[in-house]
């Protein structure tokens, strides 16, 4: 589980995950309480809107979800793991091109779908 220093909304957009959700109010804690786990699917929306709210997503499928942040929290240092050593890589251009064109492609759909295209 890991929080993030500021208030997010997410949309998953296509494929699903399991997301385990955890609560801890002091800034320095390591481990949080255990609140609620739930499986998320394309079209499920939520939001992080607590400073002391952690999550940890587990793909089920190839996912992919749009996450808006917005301004940090005033509530200083605050202890988040980090993914060092979990041997995550980064993207090359390429593949982040095709990235692009599939979250483009979802997010147009999304939008047609609900009947909020610009």
């Amino acid at each position: 589980l890991h929080p993030h220093p500021w208030p997010s909304a997410m949309l998953v957009l296509d494929g699903s995950y399991d997301m385990h959700v955890g609560y801890a109010a002091a800034p320095e804690s390591r481990q949080p309480d255990d609140v609620i786990s739930l499986q998320l699917a394309a079209g499920s929306t939520y939001d992080m809107s607590v400073p002391g709210a952690w999550h940890k997503i587990v793909p089920r499928t190839r996912c992919y979800s749009l996450m808006i942040n917005g301004p940090r929290w005033d509530t200083g240092p605050r202890f988040a793991p980090t993914t060092q050593g979990k041997d995550l890589g980064r993207m090359t251009s390429s593949q982040l091109n095709e990235h692009l064109v599939v979250f483009e492609r979802l997010l147009t759909a999304w939008q047609q779908d609900c009947g909020c295209t610009p």
